[in-house]
C-alpha cells in the first residue's frame, strides 16, 4: 500500500499507488479536454493517516477541470459523482457527489474536496459512509457535466472490480500455473 493521498488537486507520481480500484479511458471528448475522465482511483484508509480513515478518490481528467458545463452545455455545473456498490450484487448502495457547493452523500455534507490543476481529489470518512468497501465490492464514477454520459463515466457500463492485493494476485497465479500443469500431466501419454 502507498502512502496516504493528500488531498490538494495535486496528483504525485506515487501518491495513488496503494489504490483499490484504479481505471482508465480513452479520450472521447472532443475538445482538450476538462469534461471527460482519464483515470478514476479509490483509495481506502484504515490506519487513521492523512484526513483519517475513509475513502480518497481521484478524477484525473485530460485537462484542469472545471465546474463549468461542457459547450454548449456551459449553463450546466459539472458534478463528480461515485457510485458505490458495497456487497458486490451490482446495485448502488450509496452515492457520493462533488460540486461548488458540497462534498457528500447526495442530500448529505460531509467529506473534503479539492478541484485543482490536475485533477479533483475527495475524501469521505468513514462515518459519512454506509458501508466498507470490500474485495467483493465495486464502483464506478461520472462526470456529470451535460455531456454525453460514455465519454464520462468509469468503466463506460458497469463497475470497477477491485484490485487484488499482491499477496492474493500472487496466490492467484500461482493456481493457475498449478492448474495448468496438472492439466498437462492428465493429457500426458505415460505408456
Amino acid at each position: 500500500a502507498g502512502a496516504t493521498p493528500a488531498i490538494d488537486g495535486v496528483i504525485g507520481a506515487l501518491e495513488w499507488a496503494g489504490s483499490m480500484f484504479a481505471g482508465t479511458d480513452p479520450n472521447e471528448g472532443f475538445q482538450g479536454d476538462a469534461w471527460d475522465i482519464e483515470a478514476f482511483k479509490v483509495f481506502k484508509e484504515t490506519s487513521g493517516g492523512g484526513l483519517g480513515n475513509g475513502l480518497y478518490f481521484l478524477f484525473d481528467t485530460y485537462a484542469p477541470p472545471t465546474f463549468a458545463g461542457e459547450p454548449p452545455f456551459v449553463s450546466d455545473e459539472s458534478k463528480f459523482v461515485i457510485f458505490l456498490d458495497f456487497d458486490g450484487d451490482s446495485v448502488v448502495d450509496q452515492i457520493i457527489m462533488f460540486n461548488d457547493l458540497n462534498v457528500g452523500e447526495v442530500n448529505t455534507a460531509g467529506g473534503v474536496g479539492i478541484l485543482g490543476p490536475d485533477g479533483v481529489e475527495i475524501f469521505v470518512p468513514d462515518a459519512d459512509l454506509t458501508g466498507t468497501l470490500t474485495a467483493s465490492s465495486q464502483v464506478a464514477a461520472v462526470l456529470d457535466n451535460g455531456g454525453l454520459l460514455a465519454e464520462d463515466a468509469i468503466p463506460d457500463v458497469g463497475f470497477l472490480q477491485p484490485i487484488p492485493e499482491p499477496g492474493s494476485a500472487l496466490l492467484f497465479g500461482l493456481g493457475l500455473m498449478g492448474a495448468a500443469l496438472r492439466r498437462r500431466l492428465r493429457s500426458t501419454d505415460w505408456s
